[in-house]
């Protein structure tokens, strides 16, 4: 009988997360260097992973936002420690400033977090 851990069970939902948000990325952005670097599947999830532990108790879609935004601003060089920071801190408007960042500097549009389509895994439109 297969018996999994706890964090083993944990890191395959996350990897599974990671895997539709790179398919959404790369299907929506329209930032070349974002698409490029989420073909990079190695070095986004490792990247990726690093954020997890401050959205993995996210919905789906904050979660999205809050990894889409912090891979714009790897993309650009920011000081990743402050944009962190300030995505993370709980007020009723750091999901709209992260999505104004990624619609501003032409990575997504605003509203392609919230029309996004469920993609099962494996299949393509």
């Amino acid at each position: 009988m297969l018996f999994f851990r706890e964090e083993q069970i944990e890191r395959l939902g996350a990897i599974c997360f990671f895997v539709r948000l790179s398919e959404f990325l790369f299907r929506n952005a329209r930032n070349t260097a974002l698409r490029e670097a989420v073909m990079d599947q190695d070095e986004m999830f490792a990247f990726w992973s690093k954020q997890w532990p401050l959205v993995k108790a996210a919905c789906e879609h904050d979660a999205a936002v809050f990894l889409s935004f912090m891979s714009a601003c790897r993309a650009e060089g920011l000081d990743l420690h402050l944009a962190s920071k300030l995505a993370s801190e709980c007020n009723e408007y750091a999901e709209l400033n992260m999505k104004r960042f990624l619609s501003e500097r032409g990575y997504l549009r605003f509203s392609d977090f919230d029309f996004a389509e469920e993609i099962p895994l494996g299949q393509e439109n």
